[in-house]
């Protein structure tokens, strides 16, 4: 993947998505990180985050990660806070598990497999 001309790692979703199922995905690049949904492929909005952010959000912490209740249909993820104008995710809650079991796991913290530690600055 290619934004603003950085390099970035591949996509990864979670061990835990189904075979054929679509999942949050993640790639990570120096002190930031991408989100897109798998469904969408590359034509999904990515959502980015800085490195500091993206550990807040794993780590259960208040970040620039907005993530709320779409009626009974889902979950939406976005930047910023709810109610602010950007992209924004939306997933099944099934999606939406798979991808919390792989936070659980570990699956979403730096690196991803391929990147160096270097790759990922968590100060920023």
């Amino acid at each position: 993947m290619n934004v603003d001309g950085d390099q970035w790692t591949p996509w990864r979703k979670s061990s835990r998505s189904d075979a054929g199922g679509n999942c949050v995905e993640v790639a990570f690049s120096t002190g930031r990180v991408g989100v897109r949904h798998s469904k969408l492929g590359p034509d999904s909005p990515i959502l980015l985050f800085t490195a500091g952010q993206w550990l807040a959000f794993l780590d259960g912490q208040p970040s620039a990660v907005a993530v709320g209740t779409v009626g009974a249909g889902g979950v939406e993820m976005r930047t910023g806070g709810r109610g602010e104008n950007g992209p924004v995710l939306v997933f099944s809650f099934g999606e939406w598990e798979a991808f919390r079991a792989g936070i659980a796991d570990g699956e979403f913290r730096p690196p991803m497999p391929g990147a160096s530690a270097s790759n990922f600055d968590p100060k920023e």
